[in-house]
């Protein structure tokens, strides 16, 4: 099984039923990830997640949050974006409507205890 790089959890794996990273900031602005599933099946064929969850970044059934086109091969410009979770950040004690760290992690490092990447 492949792992997500994200959540580390195993992505196809009946027990994932979701991606742990919810929010995604890009360029400055925060959306919420679509949880829209775009299949007949009831896991995802691509990165398994459970019909209503978050998928896996990478998955080609992912929306994009801008336009709405295949997140992986839209034109929007993902050059600078980090991954948020609420759940993660609230396990940690943090507000998440108060988190200061989005300006401070670039893209791709982990902040684990914060909930953000």
């Amino acid at each position: 099984m492949v792992k997500c790089e994200d959540c580390k959890q195993e992505m196809q794996d009946p027990k994932t039923k979701t991606c742990d990273w919810d929010l995604i900031r890009i360029n400055g602005k925060t959306y919420k990830r679509n949880t829209v599933y775009h299949d007949v099946n009831e896991y995802c064929h691509d990165c398994g997640i459970l019909n209503g969850g978050v998928h896996h970044m990478g998955c080609d059934m992912e929306r994009c949050p801008i336009c709405d086109g295949q997140m992986i091969s839209c034109n929007c410009d993902w050059s600078d974006y980090q991954l948020g979770s609420t759940r993660r950040a609230k396990k940690a004690g943090k507000d998440i409507g108060n988190i200061e760290d989005w300006d401070k992690v670039k893209a791709g490092e982990k902040c684990e205890a914060g909930g953000w990447t």
